[in-house]
């Protein structure tokens, strides 16, 4: 019997063969037993005689017995009781009618005994047989001669060739089923090896690959060999799941601290893009404040340019009045002279110039007014000569002033338009590091998912052959 209730070739073999056994005794038990009753019917009814009676009623008693052992434990004395029995009856035949009908049958009968026997009994059963036959045979021969009165020279002859037969029909069935049985014998070695083969085989397939396989035949070899090599691989595999695991393990923390590092990067890099959006806004307002710096200075140096036309032309105007109250100064001074003699002259003539000298002093206090005035006119045509100068200067400096300005504001807008479209490209660059970064992120988490479903197959082939008993 094997684990797990499974029975062996040769339990199975052997049970077959029991069962056959069985099957052949019971057919062979019944069927004699059913033509020893028929016969037995017959002759009582036809020829009644007590010897052919008693001589098939033995045998009718021992197959019916030797069948009804065939089903209790006892049954492997049913083909010693069938055989020894039907002797008993066919010798009892021979002894009583030696040379009639009833003795020939007998003969016969003995001879299928002594051919069943190798086949159902073991050597030192067909031994017994055969020399309880060839005794009672040569017994019931003398018996014969003696006490029937035949002669002994005919019937010794007879009766030790009765012997020889039997025994050299013995020797030869024996022989044929002693090497049956061998060659038997060597397949059930054969078998028995297969079995314990097959036993290796079923707990191999459990996962027990500990112990070594018994037994040197060639199957057993190559099992063993096989067994060995299975053992190897197994280590091996167990070895490589370990190391492995380990990997995806390592593998897996480096993507998860890459997964973290991306996720930092990330964010550093969205708050860069911040600042670089503030700072090119920043910039671009920076930008149009000096277009705006550009325009009004620009507008101020048209301004201070027309201003210093003016103040120009005011310097013009202011000298050609300059000129006009020296040229009236003169004619005042002339006037004032011209007074003063008409007042001369007036006064010489008396009471008739009187008139004159009254005019004469009207046109010397006129020509003094004059005077006083261009004196006026002269010291504010000066001070607006001064303020004009000054304002001329002040409006040069304003002027020089509004273009070093606008000229600022022109390398500022430049500046800014430079600064604007490197933080633009900035801005794109850090937009591709983003995306990038995003890749590089969903790429760490296609690596950490194939991470895991490598460590779930490691982990699985672990399981599987630590299943292996080693």
């Amino acid at each position: 019997m094997m684990e797990g209730g499974e029975r062996s070739i040769v339990s199975e073999l052997d049970a077959r063969t029991r069962a056959f056994e069985v099957r052949f005794l019971r057919t062979a038990s019944a069927g004699l037993a059913t033509v020893m009753v028929a016969a037995l019917s017959a002759i009582s009814y036809f020829q009644p005689s007590l010897v052919s009676v008693a001589c098939l009623g033995i045998i009718v008693i021992a197959t019916s017995s030797a069948f009804g052992l065939t089903f209790t434990p006892y049954r492997r004395s049913a083909a010693a009781v069938l055989l020894f029995g039907t002797s008993c009856g066919a010798l009892l035949a021979v002894a009583f009618d030696g040379t009639g009908t009833l003795g020939s049958g007998a003969l016969q009968a003995l001879l299928i005994n002594v051919a069943l026997s190798p086949f159902l009994l073991p050597r030192s059963g067909v031994i017994a047989l055969v020399a309880f036959n060839a005794g009672a045979g040569m017994l019931a021969h003398l018996k014969v001669g003696v006490v029937d009165g035949g002669a002994p020279a005919d019937l010794v002859p007879a009766a030790v060739g009765s012997a020889l037969v039997l025994g050299v029909a013995a020797l030869s069935i024996s022989s044929f089923v002693g090497q049956a049985k061998e060659h038997q014998e060597s397949l059930r070695q054969r078998l028995h090896d297969i079995d314990i083969v097959m036993e290796r085989a079923r707990r191999i397939a459990k996962g027990d690959l500990a112990g070594e396989i018994q037994g040197d035949s060639d199957v057993s070899r190559v099992i063993a060999s096989m067994l060995g090599g299975l053992r190897g691989l197994v280590e091996q595999i167990q070895k490589d799941a370990a190391q492995l695991t380990h990997a995806s393990n390592e593998i897996a923390a480096m993507a998860q601290q890459q997964e973290r590092s991306a996720i930092e990067q990330g964010g550093a890099i969205e708050e860069t893009r911040r600042t670089v959006g503030t700072l090119l806004q920043g910039s671009r307002s920076i930008a149009g404040a000096a277009r705006g710096v550009t325009d009004n200075a620009s507008a101020t140096l048209q301004n201070a340019e027309l201003i210093s036309d003016r103040i120009r032309t005011l310097t013009e105007h202011a000298q050609r009045i300059t000129e006009l109250l020296e040229l009236i100064r003169d004619v005042a001074n002339k006037s004032e002279l011209l007074a003063l003699n008409a007042a001369l002259e007036g006064a010489k003539a008396g009471e008739a110039g009187r008139g004159f000298s009254l005019v004469a002093n009207q046109m010397q206090r006129l020509a003094e007014s004059v005077m006083e005035s261009v004196k006026i006119v002269k010291e504010l045509t000066g001070d607006i000569r001064k303020a004009t100068q000054a304002t001329a200067l002040a409006t040069e400096d304003a002027t020089k002033l509004a273009r070093d300005t606008t000229d600022a504001a022109r390398r500022i807008g430049v500046i800014t338009e430079e600064q604007e479209s490197s933080t633009e490209q900035v801005t794109r660059a850090m937009d591709e590091i983003a995306d990038a970064t995003h890749q590089s992120a969903a790429g760490t988490n296609q690596t950490l998912q194939a991470v895991r479903e490598l460590s779930q197959i490691a982990e699985r082939l672990h399981h599987y052959t630590s299943q292996f008993q080693l």
